[in-house]
């Protein structure tokens, strides 16, 4: 059996000791709490997986998505060997840029079967700032064809990869919903999602929302999938937005918990926890406080992210080829825009937690229809600590 364990000091957690979290009808989890007083009253959840936990092997395989920002072109660029080797002036570059080449070729040599423009670095020649060679793979990691020579008309502009500093993990749950079912960012760069049809390739820099591609990543109803488990043959079910509480969450669900058997709102209308953040804090449906620190009327909660008008630089497709929303990176965040900030959050008083919290909250659009970034943003409030035993 292994276990996944994390600490908050938020109380309650809609489970209590020796409760199974049963997967929609998959392997078992069981739920068990301790409490440790030291200064201040902290509270440790943990979970049980009968049979592999399908979350993180080790806390050392965690890995922070990757962000670019814009760097210097490169100058005096010419190309050195036959697999995508370049000689260029003194520059700032590393293993893990990206390169963009732009403009109408010309001069001599040539570059060959990679992805329009795009060139990612997979070595260097010397050290920033002065590295004077490079080696370019396309945006899927295969060797470009090249012939020496020197290229005239093109621009060689330069994307710096830079690691976030806090943790929404492209391949890890971020939280566990209270019928034990873990929560997964919505975005993945993955041509196809555990064992779905191959989509395309997300251009470097950019992830598909799966949500917004649900059909493409086969996502059913509730925008939710199994995901291989590697320790055992058995799935783990995983949701990727809000729509379980509408297509998955039913009255036999409600009535097997006494936190439920009202609904799903509190008798003021509030949303009732659905789940918990691994950064410890709670995860309420899509109904908030209209004032967050003033219990009073109650309206739905509102993403602060909004589709961007024009293409990205490095996108690749249009909005014709793969619609606007079609990766996580075509949306920014507008401060105050909407009711949550851009972890999908805010603090606020709410029926639990009367004397506040922060708290994340499931985003809609006025249909009711998952809005992004759905559950909680592309980066935690708190940096979580996770462990497996």
């Amino acid at each position: 059996m292994s276990t996944l364990i994390f600490t908050t000091d938020h109380d309650p957690f809609p489970a209590k000791a020796g409760d199974n979290l049963v997967n929609n009808g998959s392997t078992a989890r069981t739920f068990s709490d301790s409490r440790s007083i030291s200064g201040d009253v902290s509270k440790t959840y943990t979970i049980s997986y009968l049979g592999g936990n399908g979350v993180v092997d080790s806390p050392q395989d965690v890995t922070a998505p990757i962000s670019y920002v814009p760097g210097t072109n490169l100058t005096g660029v010419s190309i050195s060997d036959t697999t995508g080797e370049f000689t260029c002036a003194a520059a700032t570059l590393k293993v893990g840029d990206i390169v963009t080449i732009s403009g109408t070729f010309g001069g001599s040599g040539s570059i060959n079967n990679y992805s329009p423009g795009i060139g990612l670095v997979s070595a260097v020649t010397g050290t920033s700032p002065s590295v004077t060679g490079f080696t370019l793979t396309t945006s899927g990691g295969f060797a470009l064809t090249t012939t020496t020579g020197t290229p005239t008309g093109l621009t060689y502009g330069v994307q710096q990869s830079s690691p976030e500093t806090l943790s929404v993990l492209l391949s890890h749950a971020v939280g566990i919903t209270s019928n034990g079912v873990l929560i997964m960012p919505p975005f993945t760069r993955d041509i196809g999602l555990f064992g779905s049809s191959p989509v395309a390739n997300a251009p470097l820099g950019f992830n598909w929302d799966v949500v917004h591609k649900n059909e493409d990543f086969n996502l059913d109803p509730c925008d939710a999938k199994p995901i291989d488990n590697s320790d055992t043959s058995t799935d783990i079910y995983t949701y990727r937005s809000g729509k379980f509480l509408s297509s998955g969450w039913d009255s036999v669900f409600t009535a097997s918990s006494t936190y439920y058997t009202s609904g799903l709102t509190h008798a003021d209308g509030h949303s009732k926890i659905v789940g918990i953040s691994f950064d410890g804090y709670p995860i309420y449906g899509p109904k908030g406080y209209a004032t967050p620190t003033v219990k009073g009327s109650v309206v739905s909660m509102t993403s602060s992210y909004v589709l961007k008008s024009q293409v990205s630089s490095g996108r690749v497709f249009s909005f014709a080829q793969q619609s606007n929303g079609s990766f996580i990176q075509d949306y920014e965040y507008v401060a105050n825009l909407g009711s949550l900030d851009e972890h999908n959050g805010r603090y606020c008083v709410t029926p639990d937690y009367p004397n506040g919290t922060y708290a994340y909250f499931i985003s809609t659009k006025g249909d009711g229809s998952p809005s992004y970034p759905y559950i909680i943003g592309p980066t935690t409030k708190a940096q979580r600590t996770v462990a497996i035993t």
